[in-house]
């Protein structure tokens, strides 16, 4: 019994523009004078975006559909949106 999972090139492309974008945020978000915000939300949105992108790899390894191949391009953007806005509400809620 193998725990191998053969992985399409396709994915090694996005994975790469995936990681430089994430760490182009989070340098940024460290040299922004926001107390660490930016730099907050582009940390808390590595764990779910990781988690999809191994999901999705795992599911679908050597045959992912274009779909597949825009959410791990793309999807860490989407999840750091996401993050931001529902910070951006619960501080709203509790009156920050």
């Amino acid at each position: 019994m193998s725990l191998t999972t053969p992985i399409a090139p396709g994915y090694l492309r996005n994975l790469a523009a995936s990681v430089a974008v994430q760490l182009f945020l989070l340098t940024v978000g460290s040299l922004l004078m926001d107390g660490g915000q930016v730099a907050q939300f582009a940390a808390m949105s590595l764990l779910p975006y990781w988690i999809m992108a191994l999901v999705v790899m795992l599911r679908r390894g050597k045959n992912p559909s274009h779909g597949d191949l825009v959410a791990i391009r793309y999807g860490y953007l989407f999840v750091f949106a996401g993050v931001v806005i529902l910070s951006m509400l619960r501080w709203k809620v509790i009156g920050l």
